[in-house]
């Protein structure tokens, strides 16, 4: 089939102090083989170098628009651009990664030729010089919408052995149709842990198929500022509200799962007990603690035998915090830290 490359595709990339990556992923969006492209470089903010670059950039192509705005987080910048854009079909990208130069073509081919609402393509994981690709390794070309729920949705609360397949949540890997995108699906990252989850949950719902693109066309590069090492004072609200969260997708789509959700209940915890292990002290680790220990009770949660799904660190959390052995859920998370860094 041939491909109509009059079509306007707008690339929304957020921009937060990533002027040592920038120039790089920019270069990469300038080389597409698909050429009709509307760039928006969305400023959160910067306090470095990056709206410098941004406007250099502006004036060399005229397909480049950069927008600034105050600070808000990633949700917030990627919700301004898509107020802005003006093509059919919207891709929403990061500063400091790039793409192959037929992350374009080749994920629009996908979406016209299966006349798909969504295309999602594999990845590479860039990362202290190494590289490893994360492919798509589906069974099916398409989704139809009766099958996200058990393909797309019930992997994405917890994965479990028998899956056949795991697609990641993550927005860039994905090109949509205009109209799948509503204001639902920009849920903040400063209210909720793994916002691009929720994103694609509520696009889903207004989306006829979905396609695949069984190549790595994005470079998501991790560097130190990716990297979480600090103790986060919200982290516990966070979390609960990604339950919640979870809990009204499985309804949204007519789903009872409490195999899952018991297991990302325990995920809850395990993160939980990984932020409060940042503290200073044992005596702040316990009262970080006991504030989820008010909320969770295993000795009373139903379905201990969901635990062969668990990973192992969560299944020794799952035991020191059943008994409220603090002193234990402390020195295995220091153990491990120093462990981690050998």
């Amino acid at each position: 089939m041939n491909i109509n490359k009059k079509n306007l595709i707008s690339l929304i990339v957020a921009v937060y102090n990533v002027g040592e990556y920038l120039p790089r992923c920019i270069e990469s969006i300038l080389q597409q083989t698909y050429s009709n492209l509307e760039i928006l470089l969305v400023n959160d903010g910067s306090t470095d170098n990056s709206k410098q670059i941004c406007n250099k950039y502006a004036r060399i192509d005229s397909r480049i628009e950069v927008i600034n705005k105050e600070n808000g987080g990633l949700t917030s910048a990627r919700k301004v651009g898509f107020g802005k854009a003006r093509g059919d079909y919207i891709a929403f990208l990061d500063g400091d990664d790039y793409l192959e130069n037929t992350y374009v073509e080749s994920l629009f081919t996908s979406l016209i030729e299966n006349q798909s609402d969504i295309a999602i393509c594999g990845y590479y994981l860039d990362y202290k010089g190494e590289r490893l690709s994360k492919q798509i390794k589906h069974l099916k070309t398409c989704l139809k919408s009766e099958e996200y729920a058990k393909e797309l949705i019930q992997p994405s609360i917890y994965p479990l052995s028998g899956d056949e397949t795991r697609i990641p949540n993550f927005v860039w890997l994905r090109l949509f149709t205009r109209k799948v995108i509503s204001d639902r699906c920009f849920v903040s990252e400063r209210e909720v842990y793994t916002e691009d989850l929720f994103f694609n949950s509520e696009a889903y719902l207004q989306c006829n198929k979905v396609s695949f693109v069984d190549a790595p066309l994005y470079h998501y590069c991790m560097n130190a500022s990716s990297l979480t090492h600090r103790h986060r004072e919200n982290k516990y609200q966070m979390e609960k509200n990604r339950i919640r969260r979870m809990e009204q997708i499985l309804k949204q789509y007519g789903i009872s799962d409490e195999r899952r959700l018991y297991l990302a209940n325990l995920r809850l915890i395990w993160e939980c007990i990984n932020n409060a292990a940042m503290c200073n002290s044992y005596t702040d680790f316990k009262s970080e603690v006991k504030l989820v220990y008010q909320d969770y009770d295993l000795r009373r949660l139903p379905l201990s035998e969901v635990l062969e799904d668990a990973t192992f660190g969560e299944k020794i959390c799952y035991h020191f915090f059943k008994y409220r052995m603090y002193f234990a859920s402390y020195l295995f998370k220091k153990l491990m830290k120093i462990r981690s860094v050998k």
